[in-house]
């Protein structure tokens, strides 16, 4: 399992529960899943990722998820962080690679044209959408 430091781990785990936590345990492990899929694309750390701007709509100032996540302690995060531990020992992941995901009822400009990889819960999952390209292998 990856070294991740426990600061680290807990941005990853409330990002989770802002993001998930009225989703199953499949649904949140597939939120859990999409900053850790970024961050193996553009070469950022998961908490960069979860922190960027405007990326997680809970980390935002003035979203009321922020003060609930931010006051959460390690018992409440416990089973979120568990998610992190599965993303970190290499469980199967749900979103099927989604870099990207939103809420049904919720039509954001860069899903449009896309087709979605995974729906779980009230989430619907996205992949190879720029700036998070896939690299061919080929």
């Amino acid at each position: 399992m990856m070294a991740l430091s426990s600061h680290a781990r807990l941005i990853w785990a409330r990002t989770v529960v802002g993001e998930a936590r009225g989703e199953s345990p499949k649904g949140q492990l597939a939120v859990a899943f999409v900053p850790w899929n970024r961050a193996q694309l553009s070469g950022r750390t998961v908490a960069q990722e979860c922190l960027r701007p405007w990326q997680f709509s809970c980390w935002n100032k003035d979203d009321p998820n922020r003060a609930i996540i931010l006051a959460m302690g390690a018992q409440a995060l416990a089973p979120f962080l568990a998610h992190i531990d599965a993303v970190l020992e290499q469980a199967p992941d749900p979103s099927q690679h989604a870099t990207f995901y939103h809420v049904f009822g919720l039509h954001p400009p860069w899903s449009i044209g896309h087709p979605s990889c995974a729906v779980i819960g009230a989430h619907r999952f996205y992949r190879n959408i720029a700036p998070y390209l896939e690299h061919s292998h080929a």
